[in-house]
This record gives structure tokens, sequence and C-alpha cells, in this order.
């Protein structure tokens, strides 16, 4: 038997349906948003590129020009957490699951974790290093959108 190449219509469905099953993969384990103590994030390994100073560094002349902005939804970053992890800190928190899906930023909750807890987000090391240059005091947090760390893979 004399096996065909795939032609360019049956690609694109293909890659389609692999889209939307990542996309709705993904809002399966999406457990909400909320703004995390930039002590807490950890970046174990930089998945799609080599670090950057010059990245690192305009980014830092960037929040030093116009202000650091993490509630912005388009500077959010993803991290994994365990549902144990999270049901902590939210009871820590006191918070409810439920308000870690509010849309607005002026609502998003803080959540608490121990001194010694790390989240591991999977990317935004670059914003978060030069936030960690710019940020002082109270002000020293991120938005990070928790997904469950179970199968998700971004």
């Amino acid at each position: 038997m004399v096996r065909r190449k795939a032609r360019a219509p049956e690609k694109q469905a293909r890659a389609r349906q692999q889209a939307i099953d990542h996309e709705t993969e993904k809002e399966r384990q999406f457990r909400g948003s909320a703004k995390i103590d930039l002590q807490h994030l950890t970046f174990d390994t930089f998945r799609d590129r080599e670090y950057d100073q010059r990245n690192e560094q305009f980014l830092v002349d960037a929040f030093r020009r116009n202000g650091c902005v993490p509630l912005d939804a388009t500077f959010h970053i993803p991290g994994l957490i365990s549902e144990a992890d999270l049901d902590a800190a939210v009871t820590a928190s006191h918070i409810s699951r439920e308000s870690l899906f509010y849309r607005n930023p002026a609502q998003l909750p803080h959540l608490n974790f121990p001194s010694n807890f790390r989240l591991h987000c999977l990317s935004g090391k670059h914003r978060i290093d030069a936030a960690r240059k710019c940020l002082a005091g109270n002000e020293r947090w991120w938005v990070v959108e928790l997904y469950s760390d179970g199968e998700f893979l971004a």
C-alpha cells in the first residue's frame, strides 16, 4: 500500500483540531487568576528561548518610564499549582475559589503562601525579573493565571 502525503486542507483541519483540543484542555485545567508575591514565582526551565539580559533591561527601562502594569491581562503569566496548595492558599487568604474567576482587575484576590512556597511559572521570566527590580513594598506581586499541575503542559 502506498502512503500518500496529507494535502494542505487535511493538514489545516488536523492543526485546527489540535488547537481546539489544546485550548479545551487548558480551559479544563484553569483554576483562576490571582495576585501572587514575586518571591513565590519561580522558573525552573527556560523553555522557548535563551535568556536575554537585553530583553530584561528593555522591560526595566519601560517599567521605570511608563510604570509597571501587572493587572493588564496581556501581561499575566501562567503558573502550575496543585489542588492542595491552592486550597491551602485560598484558606490562608480568607477568600473563596470563586473569587479567582473575577474578571475585574480591581477585584482580583491576593493569594497568601508560606514564605518558602514556590509557584512554577511557564513563561514570563524576563517580565518578572524586571518587575523584581522595579516594584517595591506592597506592590511586589504579579497576576498569575493558575492551572492545575496535573497533566497540563503549555
